[in-house]
């Protein structure tokens, strides 16, 4: 993994582009860089590939209350999924108790 981690590296440095490492899986570390309209997120993977996704947007700015939106949407979702596999398990319970 090192040769194309420094390589990335280097590239990035050298076109003075700001990044962040993590390490979300034990085989990766993830470089995420932000430019304008864009945000790109590069997984380098232990046997030297790399995978990258790019995520295009507007810069435009909101208030709080757009915010609030976002939270409530993102809980309302993860309500929905969780009742949804209730739902699939209890399902799967009954059909295993039947046979």
């Amino acid at each position: 993994m090192a040769a194309a981690i420094y390589r990335l590296l280097k590239q990035l440095d050298d076109a003075k582009i700001h990044y962040h490492l993590a390490r979300h899986r034990p085989e990766t570390i993830d470089v995420t860089i932000t430019l304008v309209g864009k945000r790109v997120e590069i997984s380098v993977f232990d046997d030297d590939h790399i995978e990258v996704s790019e995520f295009l947007g507007t810069e435009d700015t909101k208030d709080e209350h757009y915010l609030q939106h976002i939270l409530r949407q993102e809980k309302d979702d993860e309500e929905k999924s969780r009742e949804y596999f209730k739902k699939l398990t209890e399902s799967k319970i009954a059909g295993e108790t039947e046979q």
